[in-house]
């Protein structure tokens, strides 16, 4: 039986539900996921330092991780990373373009809702949730994700990476 939520509603935009495991929490979103593969670095926010800290051996250069965003919509994005990041933990996540570390792609804010270990290396799968965004991080999603489908065959920024 579908979420209550999930049942579409006249004139609203699609929805889908994900389950996660092991709270067997559903969440909602109501945005579509643009799959990706763009490095990113992943660091605390602010909100959250005073509870999450990095241990030496989480490898953190200055507060920050490296990160592959797997998907991106309006509402949230997909992380694949080394490190564990609790659930609720309020994170700042720049996605760099693979042509120039220095040129950051969308620098946003957000909490990861969702995580899973994904391989025994360990590697992890975090779901990310944008909250409410100011009009200019929105033009700025809206303008990456135009940007991944310039040309829907092939998308205009794409880089695989991988964690060694």
């Amino acid at each position: 039986m579908p979420h209550p939520s999930a049942v579409p509603q006249a004139g609203a935009q699609p929805t889908s539900v994900v389950t996660d495991a092991k709270s067997r929490t559903n969440f909602v979103r109501s945005a579509r996921r643009h799959e990706l593969s763009i490095r990113g670095l992943l660091s605390i926010a602010p909100a959250s330092t005073g509870v999450v800290r990095w241990s030496a051996a989480a490898g953190a250069r200055e507060g920050v991780v490296e990160v592959d965003a797997i998907d991106l919509s309006k509402g949230g994005m997909g992380l694949i990373g080394l490190v564990f990041i609790p659930r609720g933990t309020v994170v700042r996540v720049k996605l760099l373009a693979p042509t120039s570390e220095a040129q950051v792609l969308l620098d946003v804010c957000g909490v990861v809702r969702r995580v899973a270990m994904i391989d025994r290396r360990p590697a992890y799968q975090f779901g990310v949730s944008f909250g409410d965004l100011s009009p200019e991080l929105t033009k700025d999603i809206e303008k990456l994700l135009a940007l991944l489908h310039a040309d829907d065959d092939e998308p205009a920024v794409r880089k695989e990476t991988t964690h060694a």
